[in-house]
């Protein structure tokens, strides 16, 4: 955990259930260091927050937010009674050095509990239009509509950006927001009561937008193919016409059209993984790792998904129990952050957290070492018996001609061999 809250948010309960207009940002100096202070909170490294002049329109939370060039995107939300469409872009002027906030269209639909993603300059919003999120549709908008000046700041029209009109080939004006099809469902499944998970990462060909939704099937029906009934104390909670699904929606590539892909729902070693909430992010070049919030009687679970290989894994958590406080994890100049507390307190307060994934401790052990220095022993003896015999260059290029032919196959197909073919082919083989 780097640093808990700033103190004001100990006594404003913003975390408790209540819904706050004011913004709170932190800053820290280009290397990435967090400076160590003597008055610092318990836990961590402390960042110096500061409260902005500015305020959100109204209380607002359990919205979505995504980073891009132009600012932090701020989409739909609760605002304590009813869900809310508003789009906001708060942007840090480095010159001025102060936060403004500027007005996006307003989504064609309320959304709480939803999640944002952008992949170049498009938005991919996913909204859910009933409280128990069994209902969703996936927006898109298009950010090159926003008119900037020659520093790339937004051009406002009062509160509100200034856009750029779209067209289509028949010179009709396109619609602000986009919107996606349906996701592709069997007729025996349902969305569940929960929430989506949306991330963009590279599946080896471009970024691609993927989906992941806790799925139902009428009990009458066998769970689809692929997904074995979870055993119990399995990864697996709940009953056994529950999984995970997983979709990408790939652009139209290779004369192939848009639209979505099915991938294999999610599962380990035939076990069905069941990921109702939490955050989910992109790690490394083909990984996406997904958090389970914890709860009294279940700790904090970590999986990966590989976008290439199809394949998920299980990690083991080290730390606390976490409830996450929000779903959107922040890519913070190479470190990836998170906002949460610890489950089984009850007066913690939200705190930052750093994830990192520790591989296997690997050693070369004694084992290896050994036989290395066999083997290099045995060169050099081989070498020292053989060198009596080389009196000439037909012995050190021929053999003395005394070589059979199998031994001569034998180098010659070694010799075509190389580190080349042991690095470049697998790689090939993984795409």
């Amino acid at each position: 955990a780097l640093q808990q809250g700033p103190r004001e948010f100990e006594t404003d309960d913003v975390f408790d259930g209540t819904y706050s207009q004011s913004i709170w940002f932190s800053a820290r100096d280009p290397l990435g260091g967090l400076e160590l202070k003597e008055d610092a909170f318990p836990v961590g490294r402390d960042l110096d927050w500061q409260e902005a002049t500015v305020t959100l329109s109204n209380g607002r939370a359990f919205g979505a937010s995504v980073s891009h060039d132009l600012g932090l995107i701020m989409v739909g939300g609760s605002g304590g009674k009813v869900a809310l469409s508003d789009v906001d872009l708060i942007r840090w002027d480095h010159l001025e050095q102060r936060l403004s906030i500027a007005e996006l269209p307003q989504l064609p639909v309320r959304m709480v509990n939803g999640g944002a993603v952008v992949i170049g300059n498009t938005l991919f919003v996913v909204a859910s239009n009933d409280d128990e999120g069994s209902k969703e549709d996936i927006y898109t908008f298009d950010l090159s509509q926003i008119e900037t000046d020659g520093a790339g700041k937004p051009v406002k029209t009062g509160d509100r950006v200034r856009l750029r009109q779209r067209f289509d080939a028949d010179g009709h004006v396109l619609p602000t927001w986009g919107r996606l099809p349906k996701l592709p469902l069997t007729a025996d499944e349902s969305l569940a009561v929960g929430n989506p998970l949306v991330v963009a990462q590279h599946d080896g060909h471009a970024q691609t937008l993927y989906f992941f939704r806790q799925l139902d099937t009428l009990r009458s029906k066998s769970v689809p193919a692929g997904i074995a009934n979870p055993a119990p104390g399995s990864l697996m909670r709940g009953s056994a016409q529950s999984y995970t699904g997983v979709w990408a929606y790939k652009n139209s590539r290779d004369g192939l059209p848009a639209g979505w892909v099915r991938k294999k729902n999610a599962s380990i070693n035939g076990n069905a993984i069941s990921i109702r909430g939490g955050l989910a992010s992109a790690l490394g070049q083909s990984h996406i790792v997904v958090l389970e919030n914890s709860d009294a009687q279940a700790p904090t679970e970590a999986f990966s998904y590989n976008t290439i290989t199809d394949a998920w894994t299980s990690y083991v958590v080290e730390d606390p129990a976490i409830n996450f406080v929000n779903k959107d994890p922040l890519h913070w100049q190479g470190e990836l952050l998170v906002l949460g507390s610890v489950s089984r307190s009850s007066d913690s307060l939200p705190s930052i957290w750093k994830l990192q994934v520790n591989g296997p401790q690997l050693h070369f052990g004694w084992a290896n070492m050994m036989v290395v220095v066999v083997y290099l022993l045995s060169m050099v003896l081989v070498g020292g018996y053989f060198m009596k015999n080389n009196n000439s260059t037909n012995d050190y290029f021929r053999g003395g001609q005394h070589i059979p032919w199998w031994a001569a196959a034998c180098s010659i197909y070694a010799t075509m061999m190389s580190s080349l073919s042991f690095v470049a082919l697998p790689a090939l083989v993984y795409r």
